[in-house]
């Protein structure tokens, strides 16, 4: 009796491995991805890919999110553009007290390179800032940094190391 129940067991499974087998595309029995459940509703796999509408999702949550992240971005990067700019110029405000100290006057510059030869400085060549420098002589002079791009902001700092930006909306960050 046990051996029946046994022999007819094993001839089910079987049966079922057959079923198994023959129910797969070619490239599936070598690949086997699709698992039988027990009512025999086929499930698939991670291994069969993505279909259209899941790609399609997932685009769309990751714009959704770089839409929702695009003006962090932008106020951190202008953020540190101003605080490049307010460094480079207390470095030139600084380079002029010392040329101050020494000649007891104020030099005028036009441009960057200008402004390295002649405070002996080393300013970033490709910044997002022109900087210039306007000095009447032995008694003041004024530092600018002005935006390469459309925004027209401008960060000045005299020689009472006093800082200062023209647009508001721009130099908060």
């Amino acid at each position: 009796m046990f051996r029946d129940k046994r022999y007819m067991q094993i001839i089910r499974n079987t049966e079922f491995l057959k079923k198994l087998v023959y129910s797969f595309t070619p490239l599936e029995k070598v690949h086997p991805v699709r698992k039988i459940l027990s009512n025999g509703v086929k499930e698939r796999s991670s291994l069969m890919g993505f279909t259209l509408v899941e790609l399609i999702i997932v685009i769309i949550i990751i714009g959704i999110l770089s839409f929702l992240g695009m003006p962090m971005y932008i106020r951190a990067m202008e953020g540190s553009r101003n605080k490049e700019a307010k460094s480079q110029l207390s470095l030139i405000a600084e380079a002029e007290r010392m040329h101050w100290l020494e000649e007891r006057n104020y030099i005028t510059c036009n441009d960057i390179s200008d402004c390295n030869d002649k405070l002996h400085l080393n300013l970033p060549q490709g910044s997002s800032w022109d900087y210039t420098v306007s000095s009447s002589g032995a008694s003041s002079f004024s530092a600018q940094a002005v935006r390469k791009e459309a925004d027209n902001r401008v960060w000045t700092i005299n020689e009472s190391l006093n800082l200062s930006c023209n647009n508001a909306a721009y130099c908060k960050y």
